[in-house]
C-alpha cells in the first residue's frame, strides 16, 4: 500500500450525506441570524445612550430651573428634587 494514497473506508449512506447538508444549512441559517440579532442589539442599545443622554439633559436643565447648585447630587422622588446627602450639605441652601 503506497502511504500517499488516501484509504477508502467505504460509501457514505444518502440519507446520511443528506442529514449532514441540512444541519450545515440550518447552522448557516442560525449564524445569519446571530447577525441579525447582533445588529438590532447594537440599534436598541444606541437608542437607550440616546434617551439616557435625552433625560439627564432635561434632568440638568430641571436642576438649573430650580436653583440646584450644579454638582449637588440630587434625586427625583414623587415628582420632587431631594437632595441626597453628601459631605457638604450646607451649599444646598440658598
Amino acid at each position: 500500500m503506497n502511504n500517499s494514497s488516501p484509504h477508502v473506508y467505504g460509501t457514505v449512506a444518502p440519507e446520511i450525506i443528506s442529514a449532514v447538508g441540512g444541519m450545515q444549512d440550518r447552522t448557516q441559517e442560525l449564524f445569519r441570524e446571530i447577525g441579525r440579532l447582533e445588529l438590532r442589539k447594537s440599534q436598541i442599545l444606541d437608542e437607550v445612550k440616546h434617551l439616557d443622554k435625552q433625560a439627564r439633559g432635561l434632568l440638568n436643565q430641571e436642576a438649573v430651573r430650580m436653583g440646584i447648585p450644579a454638582g449637588t447630587p440630587w434625586q427625583l422622588n414623587n415628582g420632587e428634587a431631594i437632595a441626597m446627602p453628601g459631605p457638604n450639605p450646607a451649599r444646598l441652601e440658598s
